[in-house]
């Protein structure tokens, strides 16, 4: 009797393993078209930054190139991922290289006047 509590003990234990739940991961920036389709060149980092967010990888010896890195994984297989690479000079947004990366055209906007604050007394 013993054994046979045992045996059904045991392969309910077992049946639990065969069905391992895998999580969707999502890891990275979504960088939309739309938003790639707003960077121009000479945009100024900060600039960049209101537009597609931190970047994932700024590396520390190479300064002027950022990197949006987003990878997905569903069942523990890779479904999707991509990489969009900025560079920038001394000028602001140089080069933009990436899987459907749109060509970069000039900035037309209007650099913010710098003002010099008086403190109030």
């Amino acid at each position: 009797m013993l054994k046979k509590y045992l045996l059904v003990g045991l392969l309910i234990l077992l049946s639990g393993c065969a069905f391992v739940h895998k999580i969707d991961v999502q890891q990275g920036n979504v960088v939309e078209e739309k938003a790639l389709n707003q960077l121009a060149l000479g945009m100024s980092s900060q600039q960049v930054k209101m537009i597609l967010g931190t970047p994932l990888v700024q590396d520390v010896f190479h300064a002027n190139r950022w990197d949006y890195y987003y990878s997905m994984h569903q069942q523990g297989e890779l479904q999707k991922n991509s990489l969009i690479t900025l560079y920038f000079d001394d000028k602001g947004l140089k080069d933009l290289v990436g899987e459907n990366a749109p060509k970069l055209k000039k900035s037309t906007a209007i650099e913010p006047v710098q003002r010099k604050l008086e403190p109030i007394l």
